[in-house]
């Protein structure tokens, strides 16, 4: 995930193929694609000004170019610890 403020986030392929998930605290939408099903980005818990960005979402982009990347399961939110 990369999270960036969300004035700055444009969808610009496939916004008819995004649907909105609300979770228990309705504090963070998620939004994944109906399609294939793969979280796409959500607005941050923390810092709502923020949309947090699945980075594997991202066409062209090799993850193992970049050195620090922190792998998270999906399951264990950071906050949650």
């Amino acid at each position: 995930m990369v999270c960036v403020l969300s004035k700055d986030v444009k969808v610009i392929d496939g916004e008819a193929s995004i649907t909105e998930y609300i979770f228990n605290t309705a504090a963070a939408p998620h939004f994944f694609c109906i399609v294939c099903g793969i979280h796409t980005h959500h607005r941050s818990r923390s810092r709502p000004d923020r949309s947090c960005i699945n980075v594997s979402c991202i066409e062209g982009l090799n993850l193992e170019d970049y050195n620090e990347v922190i792998s998270f399961d999906g399951i264990n939110h950071p906050s949650d610890v």
